[in-house]
């Protein structure tokens, strides 16, 4: 267990979720491009950030520019994991999350593109068909459908990586910050990601919104999402804030707590953006990087102890009957239900267990 740590009751605390990419997500040069995602939360944050500037001044100097991974030397790369990540704290931690262009073939890509542009016009006449004075709602998704149909494959397969991201680090905070001096930190939980080619209002309004519906889609379809039972015992913020009756609802998170900043300006991304490097050149196989990867190697988590989570498309992921079978109505009250069971269930067992 970490030693606790004083707070202010005065100030509210936070953990950071800081994003950034590495690889091109292309097919001109195959391979495995990535994200890696920083936890990190507020106690940790100013020593890390003054560990980062202390070192990003033995490579630029004073200079205020944006020192990017992809400039730095196989030695400048140890160091920064050396040095801003020190071996004796345990925090921030890492979350890898990649795809292979080896293994998802780009005319595949860019019809699941395709067929993900026709649900979402389908959205257009299924919200005027529940609500036909909802206008603004139906043009909104008129408008995204022709946006994402635009997108490149290598933008389509970038942004179904950031998903899978996204929904790995929120719920790796759940499992590895988990002892009750942690709890404070909860009370605000913030995703930034790097603009990197986002960079228009109206793009980053369009990214936002596809992360928002794929990201609740996704958590609504998957695994329930784990968390420990203590928590609801001693009234946990993440649980005030997301649980709705069972139900872990994120919306809201997605929704005014995730932003695309500039990494010139959040030093935090730049760290993030060397460690998406150093990780990206390692599983691109380059010796030169080994070193400066293994001091990495700990503070990277992911489920079953891997160190890389690479999706993966195939012909199941296409659908083959109509587009009106794959878009409607959350049924929350079955999903309630279904968290009602699984939780009875759970209590039953530890019951049993204890006998």
């Amino acid at each position: 267990m970490r030693r606790a740590v004083g707070y202010n009751s005065e100030r509210t605390f936070s953990v950071k979720i800081l994003i950034d990419d590495s690889g091109s997500f292309s097919w001109h040069k195959p391979g495995v491009s990535l994200f890696a995602g920083i936890l990190l939360p507020d106690r940790v944050m100013p020593e890390m950030l003054e560990r980062f500037g202390q070192w990003r001044r033995t490579i630029i100097g004073k200079s205020n520019r944006e020192l990017k991974g992809a400039e730095l030397t196989s030695k400048q790369m140890y160091a920064f994991a050396y040095k801003v990540l020190s071996h004796a704290a345990r925090d921030p931690l890492l979350t890898v999350v990649g795809a292979d262009t080896r293994r998802n073939p780009e005319n595949l890509i860019s019809r699941c593109r395709d067929q993900v542009a026709q649900q979402f016009a389908y959205c257009e006449k299924f919200a005027l068909q529940q609500n036909p004075k909802n206008k603004r709602l139906a043009q909104h998704y008129k408008e995204g459908a022709g946006w994402v149909r635009k997108r490149s494959p290598q933008n389509f397969l970038w942004v179904n990586t950031l998903e899978e991201q996204i929904l790995q680090c929120v719920q790796h905070l759940a499992a590895y910050f988990i002892e009750p001096e942690d709890d404070a930190e909860f009370e605000s939980i913030e995703i930034i990601i790097d603009r990197s080619f986002v960079r228009r209002d109206q793009q980053i309004q369009f990214w936002k919104e596809w992360l928002r519906n794929g990201l609740v889609g996704r958590s609504h379809r998957s695994e329930a999402f784990a968390i420990l039972e203590d928590w609801r015992m001693r009234d946990h913020p993440f649980i005030r804030k997301y649980e709705r009756d069972g139900v872990m609802e994120f919306s809201d998170l997605y929704q005014k707590h995730m932003r695309f900043d500039d990494s010139q300006t959040v030093l935090g991304l730049q760290v993030a953006d060397i460690c998406a490097h150093i990780c990206y050149r390692f599983h691109r196989r380059d010796p030169a990087v080994i070193a400066a990867y293994n001091y990495l190697r700990p503070r990277i988590v992911g489920g079953g102890g891997r160190s890389l989570t690479l999706i993966q498309f195939t012909e199941q992921s296409l659908f083959k009957d109509s587009v009106e079978n794959h878009v409607k109505l959350l049924d929350v009250e079955r999903m309630r239900s279904k968290a009602a069971e699984r939780r009875r269930m759970r209590v039953q067992a530890e019951g049993e267990s204890s006998l």
